[in-house]
């Protein structure tokens, strides 16, 4: 939490993440339908007082995201939408409650994400193993191409890579150099 938020974690507060923090403020700049905030092999920093809409999307980089076609043709999950549209405006304007709001944008943003061109930048089928030669044939190595592509093709403004092992307790020079 405290290299994430740079706060101690405290009862009440709930701070952002570093990554939240650069997507809410940079108002300017390359966007796109993907998120502004993408952690690979972990699952990054919360959004803090930000609220849900600044949360990263966490995947593994190298592995299918499950779910992102829908099982519909788009012309039947369109009119699915619409109908839960409705259902959604009443409940907004009967509760006036901003969680409603926030729900509504996610979704909308969720079906930008899965029906973009860009969505193939995080599918492991879209890598060209020749590409990949050069970065090496570990999961660290694997994130760090594709969050390479995701911000020179895809916009993303900020990638946080996650690389575990860290936590050592014996053969340190041995450990730590093979982590490095």
């Amino acid at each position: 939490y405290l290299m994430h938020t740079g706060y101690r974690e405290i009862s009440g507060v709930k701070y952002p993440s570093l990554g939240s923090i650069v997507c809410a403020e940079a108002k300017e700049g390359p966007q796109s339908d993907l998120p502004g905030y993408i952690s690979l092999n972990g699952k990054g920093g919360g959004p803090g007082f930000y609220g849900a809409k600044y949360s990263p999307l966490s995947t593994y980089a190298g592995a299918e995201i499950p779910n992102i076609e829908p099982p519909l043709p788009h012309k039947l999950m369109d009119s699915r939408l619409s109908a839960l549209d409705v259902l959604d405006s009443r409940f907004a304007s009967a509760t006036q409650s901003e969680f409603a709001d926030t729900h509504n944008e996610m979704y909308g943003r969720a079906i930008r994400f899965s029906r973009s061109s860009l969505a193939k930048l995080l599918d492991p089928k879209s890598t060209d193993a020749k590409n990949l030669t050069p970065y090496g044939n570990t999961q660290f190595a694997r994130a760090c191409y594709t969050a390479k592509r995701l911000i020179a093709e895809g916009g993303v403004r900020f990638i946080e890579i996650e690389h575990s092992g860290w936590d050592i307790h014996s053969n340190n020079n041995y450990e730590v150099a093979r982590q490095c």
